[in-house]
């Protein structure tokens, strides 16, 4: 913890549970939001700093800001990034990519992560869709928001605030990071 930020530590998650609609659009999974996402899998596309990775259950792309010069085609690896959609494409931004020292690591992740473990949509969403609901070019007014009647609307926000999903546009005014 850091000057009392705490990270969101990484859901273990399928491919196939982002592409399948259980991801919101608003980037985020429900009761217990989901803000960052551990993968694991075969790296089956490389180009312009996107990834494509296929687990078993679907492809997604993965986008980076950073090199990962070491990864290449057919490569088994583990991410850990925040997902994010655009355009209704689901991705995953880039925090960690890493190799796999050995393959045999990618059937311990088939035992070790459920494929049912995903919660349902929460209050967190829907104050993220009243913000995009909301939002004019100068960003959603979060009094208004707060008077939607959404419980601990004000708390909602100050936590989407501090995890950087949502970000302050000017004073009592937020737009969602996508």
């Amino acid at each position: 913890m850091v000057d009392g930020f705490k990270r969101s530590s990484a859901t273990r998650l399928w491919v196939e549970d982002l592409l399948s609609g259980k991801l919101s659009a608003a980037g985020e999974f429900g009761k217990d939001s989901v803000y960052r996402v551990a993968l694991c899998g075969v790296v089956v596309g490389v180009e312009n700093g996107e990834f494509r990775l296929d687990d078993g259950t679907g492809v997604l792309t993965l986008r980076a800001f950073d090199s990962f010069g070491a990864i290449v085609l057919g490569t088994a690896v583990m991410c850990i990034g925040r997902p994010r959609v655009f355009m209704n494409a689901v991705y995953v931004l880039i925090e960690i990519l890493k190799p796999l020292s050995d393959v045999r690591w990618l059937e311990v992740w088939k035992r070790i992560v459920p494929r049912t473990d995903v919660p349902q949509m929460s209050s967190t969403g829907a104050v993220l869709e009243l913000i995009r609901k909301n939002d004019s070019e100068g960003g959603a007014d979060v009094e208004k928001i707060v008077k939607s009647g959404i419980p601990d609307g004000e708390t909602l926000i100050a936590d989407l605030l501090l995890k950087g999903v949502i970000f302050e546009v000017s004073p009592g005014r937020v737009k969602v990071l996508d």
